[in-house]
């Protein structure tokens, strides 16, 4: 192995890098994914889309940050929708996922072991076999349900999105964090779109068009909930990717869920209620909160679809 720099050959002709090649040499080029540079020797390449003046595909310097770039681009079109960002990052996708897997393993695990309980009680006493025919009817139902969930869950794929945490109110570059990027970062600046959506346990799951002042209880009657809902684990999943929970609300009296006013592109979702009083009273409470931690996942890149 006979180490020597490329730069210098190509850019400035030193002889003393410019090693005679013998019959049978092999010459190896690194790149960045076989040997850790310094930060300010890395290569980093962001795609930028959307109502900006020149989309594309561009080399950032060291520490630019996401105003910087779109101000040395030109800046933004007078349609672009900034609280709508989206700014994904390929380490936080593959971060996202890792946590995804671990959490529908967990899961699974669960659902495995409170099914060979009620297996085992089943072979116990013919005496109380009668009594717990019927519960364990309704196991075997919400088993049933819940293993579809888990099955929702496992086709669940990160897109790497982080929220911006922006004001309802930002629309200039000014507005946008100073966040160092990545190679391989997207950004996407979406036109202000028309509507507002509802999704999960409601009579009319549809999208609505957006008004200004339209609020989380306009949206609410016109879509109106099942019998089945649990609205009190309700929440607004926000065109910027943030989340606003309904439980976040509930003894402060100076805030409101329901006087939430809507920006375009906001999605109100209602989860569907899961039986508590059964043997699986501790799986389906651990199922639920973590289904709508992983629903805002799936939702969000719903979201993300229909804004684009």
């Amino acid at each position: 192995m006979i180490p020597f720099n490329l730069g210098k050959v190509v850019l400035q002709h030193d002889p003393l890098e410019n090693l005679s090649l013998l019959p049978g040499d092999v010459v190896t080029i690194l790149n960045q994914n076989d040997l850790r540079l310094p930060q300010h020797r890395q290569t980093r390449l962001i795609k930028i889309e959307g109502e900006v003046a020149a989309p594309g595909v561009y080399q950032v310097d060291p520490g630019e940050t996401l105003p910087k770039l779109l101000q040395r681009l030109g800046g933004l079109t007078p349609q672009a929708y900034v609280f709508g960002a989206e700014f994904t990052r390929e380490s936080i996708r593959l971060r996202q996922q890792e946590n995804l897997d671990v959490i529908t393993r967990r899961l699974e695990s669960q659902l495995q072991s409170q099914a060979f309980n009620v297996s085992t009680n089943r072979t116990q006493d013919q005496s109380v076999q009668l009594q717990v025919q019927n519960e364990a009817q309704k196991q075997s139902r919400l088993q049933m349900q819940v293993q579809s969930q888990l099955d929702r869950i496992k086709s669940f794929r990160s897109n790497g999105r982080m929220s911006l945490e922006l004001d309802t109110k930002a629309q200039s570059l000014s507005s946008l964090p100073d966040l160092p990027l990545e190679d391989g970062d997207h950004i996407v600046i979406p036109s202000v779109p028309s509507f507002v959506s509802a999704f999960g346990a409601v009579n009319n799951e549809s999208v609505l068009i957006h008004k200004p002042g339209k609020t989380v209880a306009d949206i609410i009657k016109f879509a109106g909930l099942t019998e089945d809902a649990e609205a009190s684990q309700a929440f607004l999943l926000r065109a910027d990717g943030s989340i606003v929970a309904r439980r976040d609300y509930s003894g402060l009296f100076d805030r409101n869920f329901e006087s939430i006013k809507l920006m375009p592109g906001d999605t109100l979702v209602v989860p569907t209620q899961i039986d508590r009083e059964t043997r699986y009273n501790f799986v389906t409470r651990t199922f639920k909160d973590w289904t709508q931690i992983l629903s805002n996942f799936g939702l969000g890149m719903a979201a993300l679809r229909i804004l684009k």
